[in-house]
């Protein structure tokens, strides 16, 4: 078993699907929490992301992935660029075959949002359709495919789908990112490595902890063990 599916199956994350199908009008969704990982998946059409940890509006086209940690500003996706309604009045859900943007959305709830693994993830993690990799790409279409056929147990099929989704922006975070010297993802913020001081005990809840693991083969129940340890710490 290597490092990240010992940190996944320890952690038992499980996503649930709140919204899929689409959307028209002057569209808001406010999905702001500080307990859960919420992630967006454009299926069709525009979308734009307004978040103070940006200058400007982030463009969303069709097979992109956006993911919300805890400790991520307030922020919300609209269906302009230059407007922001105030509320979600004017927002109109359809089904897949209607609305002039469509999207898969959802949450993760996590039990220590505060801890330093969810931490030293950035606190937006955007994944544009042409930068996801085959896998991942290929995982992308099939949540959508599914969602979009509405057939008997898509629900269940795609939070299962959702689930192994996470796994593998995780995966992406540690594989492209930390070759670069910090995990930053689309987000304009400080990387894992100087966000935080950590002692030893804790570096095994970060990512870059999960890092070496990963990459050195060794996957031990100490390991884990740490790992829950130092989210209960961070947690209180």
């Amino acid at each position: 078993m290597d490092a990240l599916t010992a940190l996944v199956n320890a952690l038992n994350l499980r996503a649930k699907l709140v919204y899929s199908g689409g959307v028209c009008g002057r569209w808001l969704m406010d999905h702001n929490s500080d307990t859960s990982v919420w992630f967006h998946l454009l299926s069709k059409g525009q979308g734009w992301v307004h978040s103070p940890s940006r200058e400007t509006p982030l463009a969303l086209e069709s097979g992109d992935l956006i993911l919300f940690l805890p400790h991520a500003p307030k922020h919300f996706l609209s269906y302009s660029a230059e407007h922001l309604p105030c509320d979600a009045a004017d927002t109109r859900l359809t089904g897949w075959a209607g609305g002039e943007s469509g999207f898969v959305c959802g949450e993760i709830e996590l039990a220590t949002p505060r801890s330093l693994l969810w931490q030293a993830l950035p606190a937006e993690i955007v994944i544009k359709k042409n930068q996801a990799g085959d896998i991942l790409a290929k995982l992308i279409e099939l949540v959508i495919s599914e969602a979009s056929g509405q057939r008997f147990g898509s629900d269940s099929v795609v939070e299962r789908l959702c689930d192994s989704l996470f796994v593998l922006v995780i995966r992406y975070c540690i594989e492209e990112e930390f070759g670069r010297g910090g995990c930053v993802c689309g987000h304009a913020g400080q990387t894992a490595g100087n966000r935080v001081g950590l002692d030893s005990s804790a570096a095994l809840a970060t990512l870059d902890g999960c890092r070496t693991v990963f990459q050195s083969g060794i996957v031990q129940n100490r390991a884990v063990g740490e790992i829950r340890r130092a989210d209960r710490q961070f947690a209180d």
